[in-house]
């Protein structure tokens, strides 16, 4: 029989390799940047222009959606716009019929999508603004996704200020279950003389909340159809 002592030190030793070869920690999955590039949207820099899907129809019906939603703002007057986001299923010209067909029906939207779903993100503003939207990135953080971007004025382009056309598809692919939340965060941007003049800000929280559509949240399931 060994010592008292003998078997104390040889326990120690024991739990000592074990900790020595015990797994660290796995520490949280990266976050996933969605390419500036892969995203399609309409007058972005950086971004795939959705004007190039060689169907004329698309175009044709993307615009009939971009009048009617140009009338609705015209009779709200600034009340009550801004819509949340919202995701649809497809890619590319799949994803853009699928947007176009929410803001034809005006409210029907998916909540639930299957893990074989490609999942692409609708992000937009109402017409009356006398800002571009420019992404700058998106993230997705395990189930957080953030879109980022500035708001630009072209005083050339402007005129009045109030029929800037925002819109893009962000493109998530297959996501495995869980429910995701989309957060849309401005960013503060420097300012030229003319703007100052102008009375813009860095940032410009109320027109955010007037005109850009808002955050939102859904869900992929095993039993989504």
């Amino acid at each position: 029989m060994y010592p008292i002592s003998n078997v104390a030190g040889l326990t120690v030793a024991i739990l000592l390799l074990s900790v020595a070869n015990a797994e660290p920690p796995k520490d949280k999955a990266e976050p996933v940047i969605i390419p500036l590039d892969q995203i399609w949207a309409y007058k972005m820099p950086g971004t795939r222009d959705i004007e190039e899907f060689p169907r004329r129809p698309d175009m044709l019906l993307m615009e009939l959606v971009f009048d009617l939603r140009w009338e609705r703002a015209e009779r709200l007057r600034f009340k009550g716009m801004a819509k949340p986001g919202f995701a649809v299923s497809g890619s590319g010209r799949s994803a853009l019929h699928a947007a176009l067909a929410v803001f034809l029906d005006g409210g029907m939207r998916c909540a639930e999508f299957s893990p074989e779903d490609e999942i692409a993100i609708v992000f937009f503003s109402e017409f009356i603004s006398r800002y571009r939207v420019q992404i700058r990135e998106v993230k997705r953080k395990e189930n957080e996704i953030e879109i980022r971007y500035e708001l630009e004025l072209s005083v050339a382009e402007s005129g009045e200020g109030r029929s800037f056309v925002n819109f893009a598809l962000i493109p998530l692919g297959k996501l495995p279950v869980a429910k995701y939340h989309v957060q849309i965060r401005q960013l503060p941007r420097d300012l030229t003389p003319t703007e100052i003049e102008l009375g813009l800000k860095p940032l410009d929280e109320k027109w955010s909340r007037n005109f850009l559509c808002k955050p939102f949240s859904f869900a992929v399931t095993e039993k989504a159809d």
